[in-house]
């Protein structure tokens, strides 16, 4: 449980509490006055959208398997009422330029197509067996030699 102690005032308890920060103020939201906005399967997917929507000023809070011996399963990320809807566009707006994105020249992947050679095997595959045939050859020589 995170507590706090606020300037000499009785422990508050501070769990499922989002802190907005506006300029030199702050709004304080609770657990219930926020919306779910995206579940995702992973904390490392969570935390990439709330660092994302932290970047334009968008709190959010996170639940779910985050932290802990075994941080697997799913992770909600949930914001204000009144940040959804621009929330949710700019993560529509993310995963539609993340789609248009080309590779950059260089890539590892770029130019090094596995093309077929023969019988659909590429060169590595038959580099390999022709050495498996080599090694087996050389094998029965030995053997009824």
């Amino acid at each position: 449980m995170a507590r706090a102690n606020l300037a000499g005032h009785l422990p508050v308890d501070l769990t499922g509490v989002v802190v907005r920060v506006l300029g030199s103020t702050f709004e304080v939201m609770l657990d219930d006055e926020l919306v779910h906005l995206r579940t995702v399967n992973n904390s490392f997917h969570a935390r990439v959208i709330a660092a994302r929507l932290g970047a334009d000023g968008i709190p959010t809070q996170l639940k779910g398997s985050l932290d802990g011996p075994y941080p697997f399963g799913t992770v909600s990320v949930w914001v204000a009422p009144e940040d959804v809807e621009s929330a949710a566009e700019l993560l529509l707006a993310d995963e539609v330029e993340a789609a248009f994105d080309l590779p950059e020249a260089g890539e590892p992947w770029e130019g090094n197509a596995r093309r077929p050679l023969v019988l659909g095997l590429s060169g590595l595959q038959l580099l390999a067996i022709l050495g498996i045939g080599v090694m087996w050859a050389a094998a029965m020589a030995r053997m009824f030699a």
